[in-house]
């Protein structure tokens, strides 16, 4: 089996002003079965770091706290 990482980096910019409550989801590196749960708080011009395994998803919402 081989495991492939892909990195990605992407900017915030399109969210309005203030704090928002990103709530992440994504494939577990260690389990192709089980997901990983993020939440955090993120304002515009912040980034993410999306690590994805190969064939593996991520979804990511953000709301007002």
């Amino acid at each position: 089996i081989s495991l492939v990482i892909a990195n990605a980096i992407g900017t915030l910019a399109f969210l309005g002003p203030g704090e928002y409550r990103a709530t992440l989801v994504r494939d577990s590196a260690e389990s192709p079965a089980a997901v990983q749960l993020e939440s955090k708080t993120v304002r515009r011009g912040d980034s993410l770091t999306i690590n994805l395994r190969n064939g593996g998803g991520f979804v990511a919402r953000f709301t007002r706290p």
